[in-house]
């Protein structure tokens, strides 16, 4: 999946989440550079980092982007018109 990035615990619950039916989209966020936010998922609807510093050690171990809590932030444009159910879910690991 994410090879030297996540654990091998996260890595296993990865492939677990991605064989879900009906996934629209799944941001692990552990991208070691650039700006892209890269989707896991069947549909590849990636975003896009604005100011996040990225590859930090995250507190479960894997890679995590840094964000200042004041311009820094991460963007995805999804179309959600057609959904009529949906489940969001995110980690946060808030040090402020």
């Amino acid at each position: 999946m994410f090879p030297g990035l996540l654990t091998e615990r996260s890595n296993r619950l990865l492939r677990r989440i991605l064989r879900t039916p009906n996934l629209y989209a799944v941001y692990p966020m552990q991208e070691d550079s650039g700006t892209v936010i890269t989707d896991a998922g069947p549909n590849k609807l990636n975003g896009t980092y604005t100011g996040a510093t990225l590859a930090q050690t995250g507190p479960l171990g894997g890679r995590a982007p840094s964000f200042d809590g004041t311009d820094d932030r991460g963007t995805i444009a999804l179309d959600l018109s057609d959904t009529d159910k949906l489940t969001i879910e995110f980690w946060l690991y808030w040090d402020g």
